[in-house]
């Protein structure tokens, strides 16, 4: 009963998210195969990034599957070659879908995450519990980070530089850190030295992040969102024209997924300003890419157990109208819906689920 296993499982039925970790787990052990590469890919992924966009593609995937079975199937990339994600076939009519989830701050939270890797897994036979310390000179520094190869290559130089100084550093030793962006200072101070190597605590309280997703899609000037990040991060892939050109009898769709979104709840993306704003500055990306409108619609949507989706952008000379129709033939057509809220029942019955476990885990370790 005093095992470490024992221990473990407890720890884990305590995670606050461990119902969420189960269901992804049995969701890819279901679906994996069924989808084809995206499942192949989750299994061989090592990038909690990337493998966040795989499950987005995975859960339009289950999306699709359980109203329409073989109609659905994910597109194989040969040769590293651009295409979409996802096709639906549905009586003669084609949709070719393209998952796409943008990150705020991207490379800063890229950076974030190698870092707290790079120490949890340092390859030494010692363990430690660490704080880590945030001083950023400006509210703007998750912005100045910058693309993912400079920042791999920056961990791999600290990796170096911090192993050398963890094998004599002491409780209460302190490792400054010039971070990749200018703007973030860091200190790692050692809260304790530990003889288990499998001791590796790191805690971090980060500085605060300078905005909200909403804010840029407040935005109601087409050339002004254009030169955000966001405006940015759809113009660079609208003009990778991955779903090809237009052809009869097959529509090309853009799933911008906002579920790593820096933003609370979703709903906004359901009320018509936000549309009217997304329509102006969809169009206004899409106007000069040539030699061809790079996709149908852009449908805006939350990706997840539970699939939403904004009302479509029409970037074609389709009726809209008869987007609408095509759209809800393959349930696009779902909307956003709001997070529930938990009861003062349910509240109270989960706080009674925890402290259960709590007692159950000071009756193991006695």
């Amino acid at each position: 009963m005093g095992s470490v296993d024992c221990r473990e499982i407890t720890r884990l039925l305590e995670n606050t998210h461990y119902n969420r970790i189960r269901k992804t787990l049995e969701e890819i052990d279901i679906y994996g195969s069924q989808s084809g590469e995206i499942g192949e890919s989750i299994l061989v992924c090592n990038d909690q990034f990337v493998l966040s966009r795989l499950l987005a593609e995975l859960s339009l995937f289950i999306h699709f599957y359980n109203k329409l079975r073989s109609n659905v199937t994910s597109i194989r990339r040969i040769n590293n070659q651009k295409s979409p994600d996802i096709a639906v076939k549905l009586d003669d009519f084609e949709y070719l879908i393209e998952v796409f989830t943008p990150m705020d701050y991207y490379g800063y939270q890229v950076f974030s995450g190698l870092l707290i890797s790079c120490l949890k897994n340092l390859d030494i036979d010692i363990g430690f519990i660490l704080s880590i310390d945030s001083k950023a000179q400006n509210l703007g520094y998750t912005s100045d980070f910058p693309l993912f190869r400079e920042i791999y290559d920056w961990i791999e130089k600290f990796r170096d530089n911090f192993f050398k100084w963890i094998k004599t550093a002491k409780k209460g030793d302190i490792y400054n850190i010039d971070s990749p962006s200018v703007s973030l200072k860091l200190k790692v101070q050692v809260e304790s030295i530990e003889e288990n190597a499998e001791i590796r605590s790191i805690s971090w309280g980060q500085a605060t992040r300078s905005t909200d997703t909403i804010c840029f899609f407040r935005i109601d000037d087409p050339a002004k969102f254009s030169i955000t990040q966001w405006g940015v991060k759809i113009k660079g892939k609208l003009q990778k024209q991955q779903a090809g050109e237009p052809r009869d009898k097959v529509l090309r769709i853009l799933a911008i997924n906002f579920s790593s979104a820096d933003t609370d709840d979703l709903v906004w993306l359901n009320e018509q300003k936000y549309h009217d704003n997304f329509c102006k500055n969809m169009k206004y990306l899409a106007r000069d890419i040539t030699p061809y409108p790079p996709f149908d619609v852009v449908l805006p949507c939350k990706l997840g157990f539970e699939c939403g989706f904004a009302r479509p952008i029409n970037l074609s000379t389709l009726r809209s109208s008869f987007i609408k129709k095509l759209l809800s033939a393959i349930s696009l057509d779902e909307p956003i819906k709001a997070i529930p809220v938990a009861s003062k029942e349910e509240s109270e019955s989960f706080f009674n689920s925890i402290i259960d476990l709590k007692d159950r885990k000071n009756l193991i370790n006695t």
